[in-house]
């Protein structure tokens, strides 16, 4: 319940910092309750998974890996450098950015 509670008042708090930089003060907090009460009226009673930031940073990195990549060995050991991974790993990272690449694209 303590975890719950602080959990609440960090998503108020978090939201009344963003919306106070667009709305008033009393707007912001007005529209902060709203956000965090209608997110626990859609999930109360539920157990929520939030995964680790560098989780959903991983997204980023994949993408970037695969704008860096010039279609060259020497670009894979580069990536491999910066990126402190496998060549094994940057090769795996562009497999699977070409595939979602070719999943979003319409088909003709």
């Amino acid at each position: 319940m303590r975890k719950t509670t602080e959990f609440i008042d960090l998503s108020r708090t978090v939201c009344i910092d963003v919306l106070s930089t667009l709305l008033g003060e009393e707007e912001a907090e007005a529209a902060a309750d709203d956000i965090v009460y209608g997110i626990i009226g859609l999930y109360a009673g539920s157990q929520i998974y939030v995964s680790k930031l560098d989780s959903l940073d991983r997204g980023s990195r994949d993408r970037q890996i695969a704008a860096e990549y010039d279609g060259t060995t020497v670009s894979i050991e580069r990536l491999s450098k910066k990126w402190n991974l496998s060549e094994v790993r940057i090769y795996a990272i562009l497999r699977k950015m070409r595939s979602l690449s070719r999943q979003a694209a319409p088909a003709q």
